[in-house]
Protein backbone atom coordinates (compact mmCIF):
# COMPACT_ATOMS: atom_id res chain seq x y z
CA UNK A 1 0.00 0.00 0.00
CA UNK A 2 0.95 3.40 -0.91
CA UNK A 3 1.08 6.34 1.43
CA UNK A 4 1.20 9.94 1.35
CA UNK A 5 2.51 12.10 4.61
CA UNK A 6 4.37 15.35 4.81
CA UNK A 7 7.40 14.77 7.18
CA UNK A 8 7.44 11.83 9.04
CA UNK A 9 5.09 9.30 8.84
CA UNK A 10 4.86 8.80 12.22
CA UNK A 11 2.76 12.06 12.48
CA UNK A 12 0.14 10.67 10.31
CA UNK A 13 -0.76 9.19 7.28
CA UNK A 14 -3.06 8.73 4.73
CA UNK A 15 -3.29 6.06 1.90
CA UNK A 16 -2.47 7.35 -1.88
CA UNK A 17 -5.84 6.07 -2.90
CA UNK A 18 -7.88 7.79 -0.65
CA UNK A 19 -5.46 11.06 -0.72
CA UNK A 20 -5.55 10.92 -4.63
CA UNK A 21 -10.08 10.41 -4.61
CA UNK A 22 -9.75 13.80 -2.90
CA UNK A 23 -8.20 15.65 -6.12
CA UNK A 24 -9.92 13.11 -8.47
CA UNK A 25 -13.83 14.15 -7.13
CA UNK A 26 -12.48 17.90 -6.97
CA UNK A 27 -11.24 17.57 -10.35
CA UNK A 28 -14.53 16.03 -11.78
CA UNK A 29 -16.21 18.59 -9.88
CA UNK A 30 -14.82 21.31 -11.08
CA UNK A 31 -14.33 20.22 -15.40
CA UNK A 32 -12.79 23.97 -15.95
CA UNK A 33 -9.64 23.20 -14.09
CA UNK A 34 -6.01 22.36 -14.09
CA UNK A 35 -3.92 21.36 -11.58
CA UNK A 36 -0.01 20.66 -10.76
CA UNK A 37 0.51 17.63 -8.94
CA UNK A 38 3.99 18.12 -7.43
CA UNK A 39 4.90 15.05 -5.20
CA UNK A 40 7.70 14.35 -2.85
CA UNK A 41 8.34 10.83 -3.72
CA UNK A 42 10.53 7.79 -2.76
CA UNK A 43 12.53 5.52 -5.24
CA UNK A 44 10.61 3.20 -6.90
CA UNK A 45 7.29 4.43 -6.35
CA UNK A 46 6.53 5.33 -9.49
CA UNK A 47 4.55 2.00 -10.69
CA UNK A 48 2.56 2.27 -6.92
CA UNK A 49 1.84 5.83 -8.04
CA UNK A 50 0.75 4.53 -11.31
CA UNK A 51 -1.74 2.04 -10.24
CA UNK A 52 -3.37 4.23 -7.83
CA UNK A 53 -3.67 6.87 -10.49
CA UNK A 54 -5.25 4.37 -12.90
CA UNK A 55 -7.84 2.62 -10.28
CA UNK A 56 -9.41 6.19 -9.78
CA UNK A 57 -9.34 6.93 -13.49
CA UNK A 58 -6.55 9.90 -13.16
CA UNK A 59 -3.88 8.89 -15.58
CA UNK A 60 -6.13 9.17 -18.56
CA UNK A 61 -5.99 13.00 -17.56
CA UNK A 62 -2.33 13.65 -17.12
CA UNK A 63 -0.96 16.50 -19.38
CA UNK A 64 2.38 14.94 -21.84
CA UNK A 65 4.25 16.88 -23.69
CA UNK A 66 4.24 17.33 -27.34
CA UNK A 67 6.94 15.32 -29.20
CA UNK A 68 8.54 18.56 -29.85
CA UNK A 69 8.63 19.18 -25.68
CA UNK A 70 6.04 21.71 -25.93
CA UNK A 71 3.46 22.44 -23.37
CA UNK A 72 -0.54 22.23 -24.63
CA UNK A 73 -2.52 25.34 -24.35
CA UNK A 74 -4.66 25.39 -20.59
CA UNK A 75 -7.42 25.68 -23.42
CA UNK A 76 -6.24 22.58 -24.68
CA UNK A 77 -5.74 21.25 -21.48
CA UNK A 78 -9.26 21.13 -20.31
CA UNK A 79 -10.80 20.55 -23.97
CA UNK A 80 -9.19 17.29 -24.00
CA UNK A 81 -9.53 16.79 -20.13
CA UNK A 82 -5.73 16.69 -20.08
CA UNK A 83 -5.77 18.49 -16.27
CA UNK A 84 -3.24 16.92 -13.88
CA UNK A 85 0.59 18.32 -14.27
CA UNK A 86 2.21 15.82 -12.02
CA UNK A 87 5.39 16.30 -11.39
CA UNK A 88 7.79 14.72 -8.56
CA UNK A 89 10.55 15.29 -6.88
CA UNK A 90 12.62 11.45 -7.22
CA UNK A 91 14.59 12.23 -10.21
CA UNK A 92 14.21 8.85 -11.94
CA UNK A 93 12.22 9.82 -15.22
CA UNK A 94 15.03 10.69 -17.10
CA UNK A 95 14.23 10.62 -20.68
CA UNK A 96 15.12 7.18 -22.06
CA UNK A 97 14.60 5.46 -18.42
CA UNK A 98 12.20 3.48 -19.40
CA UNK A 99 8.56 2.17 -18.63
CA UNK A 100 8.98 3.02 -14.34
CA UNK A 101 8.62 6.38 -16.28
CA UNK A 102 5.16 6.64 -17.74
CA UNK A 103 3.96 9.69 -20.38
CA UNK A 104 2.82 12.29 -17.78
CA UNK A 105 4.89 11.19 -14.98
CA UNK A 106 7.53 14.33 -15.41
CA UNK A 107 10.37 14.89 -12.61
CA UNK A 108 9.95 18.41 -11.54
CA UNK A 109 13.64 19.78 -11.46
CA UNK A 110 14.13 18.66 -14.60
CA UNK A 111 11.15 20.28 -16.18
CA UNK A 112 11.82 23.44 -18.26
Amino acid sequence: TLFVCHGLCAFGRRTALDDFNVTKVWLDENPNEVIIMYIENQPNTNDAMWDTMEELGMNDMLVVRDSDGEWPTLGDCVDNNKRIVFMKQEGDCLPGSGPKCPPGFLDGFEER
